[in-house]
């Protein structure tokens, strides 16, 4: 019994060894929003047709009220930081019932140069959140705000908190 305790003990202290570690460098890692101009960046929101522009205005709703204000998509330049927010949810085979893929996404997307090849450009996924595709019951356009205003929040405070001046260089 003292033994299994001891290498619980042991077990525990590790992990949260391992977990203060990561923190650390985490509170070091500088965010990809750091230094992007805002003005710049192009929104579209790629949902349900018939909610798509009540999303889009909602989105714009919170980013205005943090006091971000990103371009539509219809002036889009190719080249510029496009964000993308993804509510989707595609029906599956009949023998899957009344279930849907679902995927919940917001990314930014950005030309990225390869340093070991700086001629070598790319567009690229430079800060996202969300889920990978899952299975689940059609979501209902409660559960749809829900996550739009989770995903949006959350790319607002990461912005805000790298472009706030307080964070320390890495």
């Amino acid at each position: 019994m003292a033994s299994t305790l001891r290498k619980l003990f042991a077990a525990m202290l590790l992990l949260l060894m391992l977990g203060v570690s990561t923190l650390g460098r985490a509170e070091l890692r500088q965010s990809s929003t750091t230094g992007l101009d805002f003005e710049k960046v192009f929104f579209v929101v790629n949902t349900r047709h018939d909610v798509q522009k009540r999303f889009y205005d909602r989105a714009m709703s919170r980013f205005a009220r943090a006091g971000l204000h990103p371009s539509p998509v219809s002036h889009y330049q190719e080249g510029q930081p496009l964000l993308e927010l993804i509510l989707d949810s595609q029906a599956l085979d009949k023998s899957c019932g009344d279930k849907v893929l679902y995927t919940r996404k917001l990314a930014l997307q950005e030309n990225v140069f390869i340093q070991r090849s700086p001629d070598v450009r790319t567009f690229s996924t430079t800060w996202d959140d969300g889920t990978p595709p899952y299975v689940t019951e059609s979501p209902s356009v409660e559960q749809l705000e829900a996550d739009l205003d989770r995903l949006v929040d959350a790319f607002i405070v990461d912005y805000k908190y790298a472009n706030s001046g307080k964070r320390k260089s890495s």
